[in-house]
């Protein structure tokens, strides 16, 4: 599933930054490197990396990243587009703790980096700002990959409605230091009230927006003393808000997919970048006192063995967020894991019938889910609960 890259040579070194250097240095920000200086601007790099180009570029149909940076109220901004994101960035350097688990992560994600870019010198300790940006370009383009590959998706899949998984548009990623700059953006755009994180569209205007900001986030930890691993933090953030906006918007289904897919699929990518954290909202193993609070697959098993889980049936019908008890999540955890890994179906055509905008209530969405599981799984709700129920005595025990 390649796609064609285009680099504006031109653009790539004058422009990497949009706002002024003497703005930056206001109220004491920190003043971000003009060009980057790990590719240089030089296309062949930028290319290795998957990018189309630095800012400034066409944030939405109608605006330009100035524009936006003019909107945050000119803070150091970096911009970059990926071949399917759109990220800008104000995001400080940061300095890893001395979570052992983070920084195997970091080094894990810098050693990719510094394979495609070849003969480049990291910090040894810091992470700057256009480090940042790259790690986040690179995290956002593997969560696509992924998506593409859990589903078996091909453009055929999806591009008579849109190129980007049948959006016109690529997706939109802000990550913002202050929340006075998320706030301005999201009083200006959408006339709301400010947030650690916003998700907004259906790519009608130019993409479907995600914006999260770093000190609110930062402001919400619970971990009741515990260090905060901050990079890992935001990476889950970003990481489960982004797979609600490809899931949501794929098909251009406008928000109609499957509730429990949405929380199934953020947690199986959230797990995969660090199953410490048991949920969304920042919470982490250790932090209320439990420290295998994050191990799913015991639990899990506890719960099919005294048959206490939710049925398919009842799963299909869930339209809220809060019709979703907490052993909810460990049961459509696992239900999805099962459903993509073990069974053998045509995942997009599967993924197809339930986003196609038709499900209106309850009980739409529950015939068309179990009519697409029967028709490309060969499973009926039942049969595929009684399915899963075996795998997991037999798989669950040995984890």
């Amino acid at each position: 599933m390649g796609h064609w890259i285009h680099i504006t040579r031109a653009l790539s070194v004058a422009a990497l930054v949009l706002c002024s250097p003497a703005t930056w240095a206001q109220d004491g920000m920190e003043v971000f490197e003009e060009v980057d200086p790990y590719t240089k601007g030089d296309p062949e790099r930028m290319a290795k990396l998957g990018y189309v180009k630095f800012g400034p570029f066409l944030w939405t149909k109608t605006k330009r990243t100035g524009e936006v940076c003019e909107t945050l109220g000119n803070p150091p901004a970096l911009w970059v587009e990926t071949a399917h994101f759109r990220i800008g960035s104000t995001l400080g350097t940061y300095r890893p703790g001395a979570d052992r688990l983070e920084k195997e992560k970091l080094k894990e994600e810098l050693a990719r980096l510094k394979k495609k870019l070849g003969r480049v010198r990291f910090p040894k300790k810091d992470l700057d700002p256009w480090l940042r940006l790259h790690l986040y370009a690179q995290r956002a383009e593997d969560l696509y990959s992924q998506f593409q590959e859990d589903f078996d998706l091909e453009p055929a899949d999806f591009e008579d409605k849109g190129e980007f998984l049948g959006v016109e548009h690529k997706f939109l990623l802000l990550l913002c230091q202050r929340k006075s700059e998320l706030g301005r953006y999201i009083r200006a755009e959408y006339d709301g009230d400010p947030a650690p994180s916003w998700r907004w569209g259906t790519g009608d205007d130019g993409g479907v927006f995600l914006g999260l900001n770093a000190e609110d986030i930062a402001s919400g930890w619970s971990g009741d003393g515990m260090d905060l691993p901050f990079d890992t933090f935001m990476h889950v953030n970003v990481i489960g808000s982004l797979t609600a906006n490809l899931l949501d918007n794929y098909l251009h289904n406008r928000h109609t997919a499957p509730r429990w897919m949405r929380y199934g699929l953020a947690h199986r990518y959230v797990r995969a970048v660090d199953a410490r954290w048991v949920e969304l909202a920042g919470t982490m193993s250790g932090a209320s006192g439990d420290e295998d609070a994050w191990k799913w697959a015991p639990r899990v098993l506890n719960l099919v063995k005294n048959d206490f889980f939710v049925s398919a049936p009842d799963m299909f019908s869930w339209q809220a967020s809060d019709e979703l008890k907490q052993r909810d999540h460990m049961i459509i955890w696992s239900k999805l894991e099962y459903l993509l890994d073990e069974c053998n179906g045509n995942h997009a055509a599967f993924l197809n019938a339930v986003c196609d905008g038709k499900a209106q209530d309850a009980a739409g969405s529950r015939k068309i889910q179990a009519q697409a599981l029967q028709a490309h799984f060969d499973l009926a709700p039942t049969e595929f609960d009684e399915a899963w129920s075996k795998w997991v005595k037999k798989v669950y025990r040995k984890r």
